[in-house]
């Protein structure tokens, strides 16, 4: 209101976007089936959401084959998530595996997000905008 000079009847608040279960932690049993299922690495770095434009998933791709191969192999990229809209490109170059740089999971089932997340090393977001 005080910024924009935006009616405060017209602003709504949303708390605690995140759900409180993300910072649960994740039982050593639970982790151990994730990575077993989708047999990861120790160290990975993750994305999760849906390959389309604005996810900018092309730009995460590159930038991680920007690494030294060591490091691309010690830690690959992992995405998860269903194929959406002009990812055609993307999609074949994560199936492709870069020598197994590149992990493309696809869909992977709400029980198995969590132990998942909580392994990554890193968790990249490079979204150009959400709605």
């Amino acid at each position: 209101v005080r910024w924009f000079g935006i009616p405060a009847d017209r602003i709504s608040v949303t708390p605690l976007g995140v759900h409180p279960r993300w910072f649960q932690d994740v039982s050593p049993q639970e982790k151990a089936r994730v990575r077993a299922r989708y047999d990861l690495p120790a160290r990975f770095i993750l994305f999760i959401g849906t390959l389309q434009p604005r996810k900018n998933i092309g730009r995460l791709i590159e930038a991680h084959r920007l690494l030294p191969p060591s490091s691309r192999r010690e830690t690959p990229l992992v995405v998860a998530g269903r194929a959406g809209w002009l990812c055609d490109n993307e999609v074949a170059q994560l199936k492709a595996g870069d020598g197994g740089c590149l992990r493309y999971l696809e869909h992977v089932p709400e029980e198995d997000l969590q132990p998942l997340f909580h392994q990554a090393k890193v968790f990249a977001f490079p979204s150009l905008h959400e709605g």
